[in-house]
């Protein structure tokens, strides 16, 4: 079984499906609405973990009930919540869908960092340096980033840079010459 550490980001999603957004100042219906765990690292780490991966999750979600649902998607799931911290506010992004498959984004506190996230990947290195892949997404702070691939670095995981969300950052170079795949 592989071992796998995923690094980003873990928010609410609310999703509202409807042909046509409202101008403002006005009201619509929903045709369909849900609420539902999400980020591009937790997908991630669901999927890896429903194709039999062992699967370790560091992120920082809100000490608060969208956090706890959060939590709840993962251990239902099969992945490590050890290295999960929890501080502050739970992000979330609103998202628009319509029939056709179109999409757009409201996003609000969806990128994790800070001291907690920084103490989870400190205590999380025996993880790190041991598994078999870290994945990464750009739904960390670069501060977050940096660390985690220093300490896989001196372990055996391949690296995995997912940038995603596409943020108008740039990205030090002489880390993306430590990355294995950039995905």
């Amino acid at each position: 079984m592989s071992k796998i550490v995923v690094l980003g980001e873990a928010i609410t999603d609310l999703i509202s499906q409807r042909k046509n957004l409202p101008a403002y100042g006005k009201v619509i219906t929903a045709e369909r609405f849900e609420t539902s765990s999400g980020g591009k690292a937790l997908n991630q780490a669901v999927a890896a973990a429903r194709q039999g991966a062992e699967v370790t999750f560091i992120t920082k979600v809100g000490a608060d009930r969208e956090g706890e649902q959060i939590t709840g998607t993962l251990k239902s799931e099969g992945i490590s919540t050890e290295f999960v911290a929890k501080e502050g506010q739970t992000g979330v992004v609103v998202v628009f869908t319509n029939p056709a498959g179109g999409k757009a984004f409201i996003n609000w506190k969806g990128f994790v960092g800070g001291p907690a996230l920084l103490s989870s990947i400190k205590r999380a290195r025996k993880s790190i340096a041991g598994a078999d892949v870290l994945l990464i997404t750009f739904g960390a702070s670069f501060e977050a980033i940096k660390l985690a691939i220093d300490i896989a670095k001196a372990g055996k995981p391949k690296i995995i840079l997912n940038p995603a969300p596409s943020v108008p950052r740039q990205f030090p170079k002489d880390y993306l010459k430590k990355i294995d795949f950039l995905a």
